[in-house]
C-alpha cells in the first residue's frame, strides 16, 4: 500500500479510508490515438477482473463497474493523429484508464498491453518516444486531523515527452 511508512498512524488510517471510499480526487493526462467525437463526457463500463476460487485463478471471473470523466484538451493541427485528454477516474480499478481508453477506441499512446502496437511503433519511429503517455497530474483530498480539516494536493507537470509527440 502507498502509505505503509506514514509518520502518523491516524493519518495513515484516514487516508486509506479516503481512497477506499473514493473521496480522493485524481487527475490524469493521456495522449491517445485519434480524437473522441464528443469533446467531453463520461465513460461507464463493466470491466472484467480475475478472481481466485480457492487456489484456482478464473480469468475475467468478475465484472466490476468503472467510471471516468474525460475532456479533450488539445488536438494537434498536423502530425500524428493524437489527442490530449484529461481523465478523472471516479472509480479506482486496476488499469482502468488504459482499458477504458482502449475500449472506447482511443488507446493510450505507448501502452504495450492495451495499446495499438502498430501505432506505438509509428510514434516511436517519428518522435523517438517509447514511453506510455499516461501521466498522473494531480491527487488531492480533504481530511480531518486533530479536530481540523486539512487539504492536501500533489501536482506534477506534464512530461516533455507529451509535447514531443504532440
Amino acid at each position: 500500500m502507498l502509505f505503509r511508512s506514514a509518520l502518523n498512524e491516524a493519518i495513515h488510517t484516514t487516508i486509506k479510508q479516503l481512497f477506499s471510499t473514493r473521496k480522493v480526487t485524481k487527475v490524469y493526462y493521456a495522449l491517445v490515438k485519434n480524437t473522441p467525437s464528443v469533446p467531453a463526457g463520461s465513460w461507464s463500463d463493466s470491466l472484467q477482473k480475475d478472481v481466485y476460487r480457492g487456489k484456482k485463478l478464473i480469468k475475467g471471473g468478475q465484472r466490476i463497474p468503472a467510471k471516468t470523466r474525460y475532456q479533450v484538451l488539445k488536438v494537434p493541427t498536423a502530425g500524428l493523429p493524437v489527442a490530449l485528454l484529461r481523465l478523472m477516474p471516479l472509480t479506482g480499478r486496476t488499469h482502468q484508464l488504459r482499458v477504458q481508453c482502449k475500449n472506447h477506441r482511443h488507446p493510450v499512446v505507448g501502452d504495450r498491453t492495451y495499446g495499438s502496437f502498430s501505432f506505438n511503433k509509428e510514434v516511436a519511429i517519428e518522435t523517438g518516444e517509447k514511453r506510455m503517455m499516461l501521466h498522473s497530474a494531480e491527487t488531492s483530498m480533504r481530511y480531518p486531523f486533530h479536530g481540523k480539516m486539512h487539504d492536501f494536493k500533489a501536482e506534477s507537470e506534464l512530461p516533455e515527452a507529451f509535447a514531443t509527440v504532440m
